[in-house]
């Protein structure tokens, strides 16, 4: 049996282009421009499917192994994780995507629950939830994420980003 987390916090800076296994159906690709993704190669229903799960420091080492793990698990339950992420892309698309999607406050309060383990400083989550709820969430807070644009965003940040450059 090949042996998990492999990997460390401390050595992925320093590892060299390729794919480097964490094991468990992780891997961390770097490539010859220094830039890191985790990646995930399993098999569903006999496919081999190989999906991004973010990049590296984005994602966290310890984060791109929970993913890993609760799609390993839904793949065991006889699930592929991957289609519904496909079909809503495919959706969105097409214009017609009738989802279930979280509201953008729903998704914040997934991703400080995520990253909370990760934060060394404990004004960290005190910092990052003043500053999307100042901005973001008056105009956002009760979209769909999947219902979010481009435009949406750039209604938040230009305005920001016009008060600091001046």
């Amino acid at each position: 049996m090949a042996k998990a987390n492999r990997l460390t916090v401390k050595e992925i800076d320093g590892l060299p282009p390729g794919i480097h296994g964490d094991g468990n159906c992780l891997f961390l690709r770097v490539r010859p421009g220094g830039s890191r993704q985790w990646v995930q190669i399993v098999q569903v229903d006999g496919r081999r499917m190989e999906r991004g799960l973010g990049g590296y420091p984005l994602v966290s080492l310890q984060e791109a192994r929970e993913v890993a793990f609760e799609n390993r698990r839904a793949i065991r339950r006889g699930e592929n994780p991957f289609v519904r992420r496909r079909a809503l892309s495919a959706a969105i698309a097409a214009g017609t995507a009738a989802s279930n999607a979280p509201t953008f406050a729903e998704a914040l309060e997934a991703v400080v629950e995520l990253r909370r383990p990760s934060w060394k400083d404990p004004k960290a989550e005190k910092t990052w939830r003043g500053s999307l709820n100042r901005h973001a969430m008056p105009a956002i807070g009760n979209m769909a994420v999947d219902a979010i644009t481009m435009r949406d965003v750039e209604a938040i940040l230009t305005p920001i980003w016009q008060a600091k450059c001046q």
